[in-house]
């Protein structure tokens, strides 16, 4: 596996988390688009009701990607990614405990500022916490992760929604994430990547 490829067990352990956290995040995407047809049966939605709903997500995802960024060059890349998985994780699960077009259109709309904010604070954390002649590899294999989520999570929710309902495919498919962002949040951070090159200079000497 590529990650292996890194020095230093905490800079690992982190790139582990942040593949795990785009991929997860990447399914609560596409997720509602997977459930949409029982969802919308179910709620009673129009045609039109259901495609406002999906629009809610990109009306505060684009200005979030902004916030995101100024966020973690504020208060830091770790804060704001535990914020925001724990943002875009709740917000899912409630999904599962929708009502109609209000409650919805609210989920998906808070879950576009949590799913906004994280990318930009991914790249920081990763120019930070990984040496620049890796960064282009774990950019990559972020990337790499977010689109095999998006590929997965058609069929996992058609599954759960096959055997369970399309509620607890919501409830279950994030409690994931919510995990994940405890580690995160618990784990030490790696040394910056200035911090990396400083301790081989002075290992060399």
């Amino acid at each position: 596996m590529l990650l292996f490829g890194f020095k230093g067990r905490a800079t690992r352990n982190f790139l582990i988390l942040l593949v795990s956290m785009h991929y997860i995040l990447f399914i609560d995407r596409v997720n509602l688009a997977a459930a949409a047809p029982v969802m919308q049966q179910d709620l009673g939605l129009s045609n039109l009701a259901l495609g406002l709903a999906f629009s809610a997500f990109n009306y505060s995802y684009a200005p979030f990607q902004l916030v995101g960024g100024w966020f973690a060059d504020r208060f830091g890349a770790r804060r704001t990614l535990t914020v925001c998985g724990l943002a875009w994780s709740l917000t899912t699960i409630a999904t599962g405990a929708v009502t109609g077009l209000a409650s919805l259109f609210g989920v998906r709309l808070v879950l576009g500022m949590g799913e906004g904010a994280t990318l930009p604070a991914a790249t920081r954390a990763v120019s930070k916490w990984t040496p620049i002649e890796k960064r282009g590899t774990a950019i990559g294999a972020t990337h790499a992760a977010g689109r095999l989520g998006a590929g997965t999570a058609a069929p996992i929710v058609a599954f759960l929604i096959t055997w369970f309902s399309w509620r607890f495919s919501f409830h279950s498919v994030d409690s994931l994430g919510g995990r994940v962002v405890v580690v995160f949040l618990r784990g030490s951070a790696p040394a910056s990547a200035h911090h990396q090159r400083r301790a081989r200079r002075i290992a060399s000497h």
